[in-house]
């Protein structure tokens, strides 16, 4: 690229603006050509006297048969009949199969060349490109340096900028410049904007209009330049060739379909679609501005014919209310289609994210998909495990970034120990509540080492390996600074981690290595870049490749909607068809004006909408079944159904029809089924071997809940690991609070009433100081209990008159239980013991943030929660009193809640929990059967999987059918 200067240089007014170009919709919106396709039936639609043809063919089922019998006729006029002599344009290789289909229907021996639009731009570019042509990236990484030096950008741009992305941004308009029929762009564009400007000077121009204009003139300096280059080549091959050539229709951008046209020597046939005289499907009349007309019929004068059209080829449109039901309609819409004998059936991906799930549906089932439409190489496992690499970097080993960044299989792949080395690093973290910081990781690290048993020590021991060999990887990744070095810092992350031979083995990762390569051959680009700027050159070289899955062989293809473009499919399902993604709004155009795009005849947001309309009805009018699926609710709002969509509903009611809408409800209870699960009830297992030695006030608890939930997470031990609060947590709270009354109280804090309040309070910031320290948030729950201890100090002055004092907190007690097979001890740990100064004492259970109606519950129903009860049966001799008290700091209220009775408690517990235990011992069943809001805070829900069963009985719905291909 030459050098490029924003010094702004005026325009010459003696420089006349070039004809203007040909649009950039498809040939059939101009209204002069379709009047004549409709009006003359003949083959040719224009005389060759300038040596081009158009030619528009309807969209019907047999579309290609007619295209290949119009290639032969006009071989017969331009090649004494020899088709081969052609060569056919298409926009997309997949349509090279279509083509060849059709001849083969046409009954035609000798094809012409079929050749795809990049496939000949590519040749051009070997034929007639120079010899030594720069790289897109190393052009790229020239202009970034520029602007990254240029001050005004960010205030002209709006707020700041991503230089990498502006200088793509900006490259990709010049080349859309560039690659117009005309040689002199430079002076289009200044054409364009003096005319637009009526005379005004330069200044009159937006700045990003000026940055345009500078770098459109150093590109053009440039001939090694491939954006230059390519143009150029493609003018010199058409210009040296005189066979004739053929374009087929493509909607969208037209620019280097122009080019061909005006430069090529032989005859050229210009290929349209003819949507006059598509006329008998319904998208005819429900989007008239197909056809270019410039005052379409009112909407109840198209009722009538729509109807008529509609009735002979309905479509499906589903409204689902969550993700999940939009993927398992579709997925029952393509079975179904498979069922009634569908060959090609296209799933078209509006909506990536449902699309996914949709295909994860039907593989389950057993039927395959053939993914066509592909997906970012930014979005594969792969490319995730190499850039979650620069994201823990940035976030300083944020512990979550951390153990997810382990985790994936191509990171330690070979290291023995992986597994032991990551369950003992994730159980110091969580452990440990350890937030991140390389440092803090490491010191955590050693204390755990410090006390460690010697079966632990080598896992530890590797993991802290690991964190101090990442901790210098870090650094250096952080200050590497130069391209090369960037490099070189990655180079050695994949010798710790053997991270390159591991993306090696999976074919995603093949492709995210082969962009690193493109990478490594530009080691001569200078310039120093930050972390973030390297972070986001090594995203956009992952974005803009993409991985296609060309593996599977299938019935169902996976398409984009641009993709699917004069593709022929027995059914179609487009998933996502809401207004957000159809039409998916453009990317914003942040370089060019407008009315300066559309003065220089390029593709603005309405022409990309209208290529998706043309791409959409093109789709519709060749496919004898379609569905169209959207969520009716996103996010708790109303999510509505595109636009296009909603004119077909209101095309059905102006015509007197039902709403073409149905939920996804009543569909999947028409392709459901309900099969038994081979007999399999809700678990009720036994494992009177797995009975454990001792059992706490929460354990029993469980087993009072749900004696499944007892089984799997007490007696199988498979309770989850202890998570890391990142926002306040209350249990947290809870533990600092106590921590804090039991200092105040065993330091006499009561007994000092001038200094009790100062006390307490020091005790209260002294207990939540780490907790600040590790998250700055809980520092107003620390803030909130201050100002409470002046209430407590009133409720345990009230307390105290009655005749309690303070004796012990936190007390741990245990007793055993006699059973017939063998001995089981009661464990706990007591809150706080207070004794009556006429005799006796009293057990008390704080709750802090409870519900006081629960609490009320609780000491009414002590057998459904036994918690005061089991701290009851703990003790030696029955306590006088029990009682929860709860505090809540939000109201400054304090309540006491007795339960009755407190020795009858203890007894009926201890009697109760020896009937239980025995029964478990002897091997009766443990059933999964708690009530609704135990089920919805339990860890175990997973297991017992009783939310996806319709009843006990062991029958499932079930959604799919697995179809035979």
């Amino acid at each position: 690229m030459g050098a490029v200067r924003f010094d702004a240089p005026r325009f010459v007014a003696s420089v006349a603006p070039n004809p203007p170009l040909e649009g950039a919709l498809a040939v059939a919106d101009r209204p002069s050509r379709q009047q004549a396709l409709t009006a003359q039936p003949a083959f040719y639609n224009r005389p060759m006297t300038d040596r081009h043809t158009a030619c528009a063919v309807a969209l019907t089922d047999d579309f290609w048969r007619r295209v290949a019998q119009d290639l032969r006729r006009f071989a017969e006029h331009c090649a004494d009949g020899d088709l081969s002599a052609l060569t056919v344009v298409v926009p997309r290789p997949a349509l090279l199969v279509e083509l060849r289909d059709g001849f083969a229907g046409a009954g035609v021996v000798a094809a012409p060349r079929g050749v795809a639009l990049t496939d000949l731009t590519q040749e051009a570019l070997l034929r007639f490109g120079p010899s030594q042509l720069r790289s897109e990236l190393a052009c790229r990484a020239e202009l970034f340096a520029v602007l990254r030096r240029t001050a005004w950008l960010a205030q002209a741009l709006g707020g700041p900028a991503d230089p990498w992305q502006l200088a793509g941004d900006l490259r990709a308009l010049v080349a859309e410049l560039l690659a117009t029929p005309a040689t002199d762009s430079g002076s289009r564009f200044a054409a364009a904007a003096q005319s637009l400007y009526a005379g005004r000077a330069w200044s009159a121009l937006s700045q990003e209009a000026q940055l345009v204009a500078a770098v459109l003139g150093a590109v053009r300096g440039d001939a090694h330049d491939p954006a230059n280059a390519r143009p150029a080549a493609l003018r010199r091959l058409a210009g040296q060739s005189a066979a004739p050539l053929v374009l087929l229709p493509r909607p969208g951008p037209q620019a280097e379909m122009e080019l061909l046209r005006a430069h090529w020597a032989g005859p050229v046939l210009d290929l349209s679609v003819d949507w006059a005289a598509t006329g008998a499907h319904w998208a005819r009349w429900a989007w008239p501005e197909l056809t270019g007309e410039p005052a379409p019929a009112p909407l109840p004068e198209r009722a009538v014919p729509f109807a008529a059209a509609w009735q002979a080829r309905p479509a499906q449109l589903i409204a689902a209310t969550t993700l999940e039901d939009e993927a398992l309609a579709a997925a029952a819409t393509v079975e179904a289609a498979l069922r009634g004998g569908a060959r090609r059936v296209a799933i078209v991906a509006l909506d990536r994210l449902v699309a996914r799930r949709t295909r994860a549906l039907l593989e389950r089932a057993g039927i395959l998909v053939a993914d066509e439409a592909g997906w970012k190489l930014s979005t594969t496992a792969a490319a995730a495990a190499l850039m979650r690499w620069y994201d823990l970097v940035a976030g300083d080993a944020r512990w979550v970034d951390l153990l997810d960044w382990l985790k994936a299989p191509a990171v330690y792949a070979a290291d023995p120990l992986k597994g032991e080395a990551l369950q003992a690093l994730e159980a110091t973290l969580r452990a440990r509540a350890v937030l991140g910081g390389w440092g803090a990781i490491e010191q955590a690290l050693r204390h755990e080492l410090a006390h460690a048993s010697d079966e632990d020590q080598p896992a530890l021991q590797r993991a802290s390996q690991w964190i101090g060999e990442l901790a210098a990887l870090a650094r250096q990744t952080r200050n590497a600074g130069r391209w090369a070095s960037q490099l070189e810092a990655l180079d050695a992350l994949d010798r710790a981690v053997g991270l390159f031979a591991s993306l090696a083995q999976d074919v995603a990762g093949a492709k995210v290595l082969a962009q690193l390569q493109r990478l490594r051959a530009e080691k001569a680009i200078e310039g120093r870049y930050a972390l973030t700027e390297w972070r986001a050159v090594l995203a956009d070289a992952l974005e803009q490749a993409e991985f296609v899955d060309a593996g599977t062989e299938s019935r169902v293809a996976m398409v984009s909607l641009a993709g699917s473009w004069l593709r022929s499919f027995d059914a179609v399902v487009l998933v996502g068809a809401d207004a957000e993604h159809l039409p998916a709004a453009p990317p914003a155009d942040a370089l060019l004006p407008t009315a300066l795009r559309r003065e220089l005849k390029l593709p603005d947001a309405a022409a990309a909408r209208r290529a998706a309309l043309v791409t959409l009805a093109a789709l519709l009018a060749r496919s004898p079944a379609a569905s169209f699926t959207w969520q009716s609710r996103r996010n708790d709002a109303e999510n509505l159904e595109s636009p296009w969509l909603a004119r077909l509903r209101a095309l059905a009611a102006a015509a007197g029809l039902p709403d073409p809408v149905q939920p996804a409800a009543g569909l999947l209870a028409a392709h459901a089924r309900t099969v038994a699960s081979s007999g399999e009830p809700m678990p009720a297992p036994a494992a009177p071997a797995l009975l454990p030695a001792s059992i706490s006030a929460g354990a029993y608890a469980d087993l009072v809940a749900c004696p499944y939930r007892y089984f799997a997470l007490r007696m199988a031990q498979l309770a989850p690991l202890a998570e890391i609060d990142e926002d306040p947590a209350a249990q947290r709270v809870g533990e600092a609070l106590h921590r804090a009354l039991q200092r105040w109280h065993e330091a006499g804090g009561d007994s000092a009433p001038p200094d009790a309040l100062a006390s307490l309070q020091t005790q209260i910031d002294a207990a939540f100081a780490p907790l600040v320290d590790e998250l700055p948030s809980y520092f107003a729950a620390a803030r909130q209990w201050r100002h409470w201890a002046g209430e407590y100090l009133h409720w345990l002055a009230t307390w105290s008159a009655k005749g309690w004092h303070f004796a012990q907190a936190e007390v741990r007690a245990e007793r055993e239980l006699s059973l017939p097979h063998g001995t089981l001890r009661l464990v706990g740990r007591i809150d706080r013991i207070d004794e009556w100064e006429h005799g006796g004492f009293a057990v008390l259970d704080y709750k802090t943030g409870g519900n006081i109606a629960a609490l009320k519950e609780a000491t009414r129903e002590p057998a459904e929660s036994p918690q005061l009860a089991f701290y009851c049966a703990l003790l030696p001799e029955p306590p006088a009193l029990a009682a929860y008290v709860a505090l809540r700091a939000e109201r400054a209220q304090f309540d006491l809640h007795t339960a009755d009775d407190p020795g009858s408690l203890a007894q009926q517990l201890r009697e109760r929990l020896t009937n239980q235990l025995n029964r478990i011992a002897q091997g009766s069943p443990l059933p999964a059967h708690g009530a609704a809001e135990v089920c919805e805070r339990c860890e175990a829900r997973g297991l017992c999987r009783r939310a996806y069963r319709v009843d006990g009985t062991g029958q499932d719905e079930v959604a799919l059918e697995r179809v035979s291909e």
